[in-house]
């Protein structure tokens, strides 16, 4: 059969059509065989069209109508594009849509859908699966079941089945996966709640992200708020926002919080800088650079703790190297320094090799083999083996004991 035309209205009967297909506005196809229509190349649509069956083309096009009552295309069966769809109006498939790119400006519902590309302008909702290189919808987005995506752009809200998104997630509304998702990299905006064992490569969140159990990302932004309820691991993290992790926080890495961190249990990575505030039971690190304040119910332990001026402690300090109260240089300091100009730098007990308390620092007592006071000082109590230096202005509230051997060390 040659290349066939279907005027407005009418309902044609077809088998398989050699040639393009044009089909008038409001018109009805059905399959000749009770199954399906197969078109060997290009299907246009000039307006709402209704397909009772399954049906397979090599394009389909429909363009100048907007979506609405006026312009929607319904499959009732499966329908199957070897090239591109490009639905200048809302499209509903009651089975699977399959094509290489899919371009709905409307609504888009259909139940498994495999498209090397998607683009919706409006609402997107998949009763199956959905699987594509890249995903761009404008309104919001559900699917019932598992996702298997290169990237996803959405503009409102997303509700998914879990799966893996490879590369880059961009989600203006909430995120809700009912179970645990796989990602690249999650740049959040609103809300998203992900479910234990959900891990990614990068998450930056401006919203709010919360893990409803055992999570691992290997780059974190907390810019908003991000809540762990169970463990946290990476390569590194930065807080800005806040971040709450009720068990521990590995980071094998760097830790820098800017904001506000709450740790239920240990925070352990290789470097952590503080210049707002962080709370844990305990934290096991390689270098520590705190500028800010520390609330810790057992110890900060380091091979290099660096407390700077201003900056307070409540928890006992351990380290190969320590160093309170030093006034820091560097620009990324300067407004915290600023906003400390005239505080006393407060420590309690710190244990060392080597100890050197700054001007204006106070620590209760100190256990090193070497201490260094320097003028303005203040320690309650300092126990030494090797070597101490005591400025005439420094202040002891007991005179200082040298001993063989210093008491143990917490952790």
């Amino acid at each position: 059969m040659p290349d066939l035309n279907i005027k407005p209205g009418e309902t044609a009967t077809l088998d398989r059509v050699e040639g393009e297909l044009r089909v008038g506005s409001r018109a009805r196809i059905r399959a000749a065989n009770g199954r399906s229509v197969v078109v060997s190349r290009g299907v246009y649509f000039e307006g709402s069209v209704e397909v009772d069956c399954d049906f397979s083309c090599e394009s389909m096009k429909l363009e100048g109508r907007g979506y609405g009552s006026g312009g929607n295309i319904i499959v009732t069966g499966n329908l199957t594009v070897q090239g591109a769809a490009d639905i200048d109006a809302s499209l509903e498939v009651g089975g699977d849509l399959k094509a290489e790119r899919t371009e709905v400006g409307g609504h888009l519902k259909a139940k498994n859908v495999s498209s090397r590309l998607v683009r919706v302008g409006g609402h997107m909702v998949a009763k199956g699966t959905l699987e594509a290189e890249g995903v761009d919808v404008g309104g919001h987005l559900t699917v019932t079941e598992g996702v298997k995506l290169g990237s996803l752009r959405v503009g409102g809200h997303v509700k998914i089945g879990g799966g893996v998104i490879s590369g880059k997630i961009q989600v203006r509304g909430h995120l809700e996966t009912t179970s645990k998702l796989e990602f690249g990299e999650l740049e959040l905006f609103g809300h998203v709640r992900l479910p234990a064992g959900s891990k990614g490569n990068v998450l930056i969140a401006f919203g709010r992200a919360e893990f409803l159990g055992d999570a691992y990302c290997r780059a974190m932004q907390a810019r908003g708020t991000v809540k762990v309820a169970g463990d946290y691991s990476g390569e590194s993290a930065e807080v800005s926002g806040k971040l709450e992790v009720l068990g521990s926080l590995n980071a094998t890495k760097k830790l820098e919080i800017g904001g506000v961190a709450e740790v239920g249990q240990q925070v352990k990575c290789e470097s952590i800088s503080v210049f707002g505030r962080l709370e844990a039971d305990s934290a096991l690190v390689t270098e520590a650079e705190i500028d800010g304040e520390v609330k810790i119910s057992r110890y900060l332990k380091g091979r290099s703790i660096l407390v700077g001026r201003g900056s307070t402690i409540a928890g006992s300090i351990v380290g190969e190297q320590v160093e309170i109260g030093k006034t820091q240089n560097s620009l990324a300091h300067w407004a915290g320094e600023l906003a400390r100009i005239g505080r006393m730098t407060e420590v309690q007990d710190v244990y060392g090799i080597v100890v050197r308390i700054g001007p204006y620092s106070r620590a209760r007592r100190i256990f090193a083999e070497s201490v260094e006071m320097d003028n303005g000082s203040i320690a309650d109590q300092v126990v030494y083996t090797k070597d101490l230096k005591l400025p005439s202005s420094c202040y002891l509230g007991k005179p200082p004991i040298k001993m063989t051997t210093l008491p143990e060390f917490p952790g």
